[in-house]
């Protein structure tokens, strides 16, 4: 029963986080839209703070899984990458308040969050991103291709409404055109850095930016 009475009061505080933010919702705003007394949220969370984690918490998972998911099934190379970006693209271009949630709190970043979340649930999906991509292409810079992937998703998803505004572009509106496109350019990307005489070069701040003369 407490279980049931915590996932009750989570659920609408997700809803209302995703909505609102953390500043624009009260604990009395939980109580009223869950129907339940204030002194009963209290009983189960000790302040907002703790509610908003939780949420965060919940709605960080709930996209994780789905994406740690992907890559559990029987699938092998090119169509395990696949079955990844489709739900990665798939998760951020729904309407679901985890993911409104998630956005806004990546928006926000308020660091005390981020640090909890960090291990438990961001490197998830990042290494299994990269495992993939070990398997695809064994020379190649894994973790930080997994990072430009999971970042190029993103910004692709965000930035949909325009493209039906920009010539050429204009299959990248939907999801199964930003899926292809996603797919192509990886493919295309670790078949040149998995040559093992074509390794990607060191950045470093000499060579990031040019010295003065």
């Amino acid at each position: 029963m407490a279980n049931d009475m915590q996932a009750n009061i989570l659920r609408h505080a997700l809803v209302l986080f995703a909505e609102q933010g953390y500043e624009g919702v009260s604990v009395r705003n939980i109580a009223s839209a869950a129907g339940i007394t204030l002194p009963l949220i209290y009983h189960y969370f000790p302040d907002k703070q703790a509610v908003y984690d939780a949420a965060v918490h919940d709605a960080f998972a709930y996209m994780t899984e789905r994406m740690i998911g992907a890559v559990r099934v029987d699938l092998l190379g090119e169509a395990k990458l696949r079955a990844f970006l489709e739900q990665l693209v798939e998760l951020q271009a729904a309407g679901a308040p985890e993911v409104r949630l998630v956005d806004r709190e990546l928006m926000e970043a308020r660091p005390e969050t981020m640090a909890k979340l960090g291990a438990d649930l961001f490197q998830r999906p990042h290494d299994a991103l990269a495992q993939i991509i070990r398997e695809l292409a064994p020379h190649a810079p894994a973790q930080e291709v997994a990072e430009h992937i999971i970042a190029a998703t993103y910004g692709a998803v965000k930035l949909r409404a325009i493209r039906i505004h920009v010539k050429g572009v204009e299959r990248l509106a939907e999801v199964p055109g930003i899926v292809d496109s996603l797919v192509a350019f990886t493919l295309a990307a670790l078949r040149d850095m998995d040559r093992a005489d074509c390794a990607p070069p060191k950045i470093t701040s000499s060579t990031a930016r040019p010295q003065a003369s």
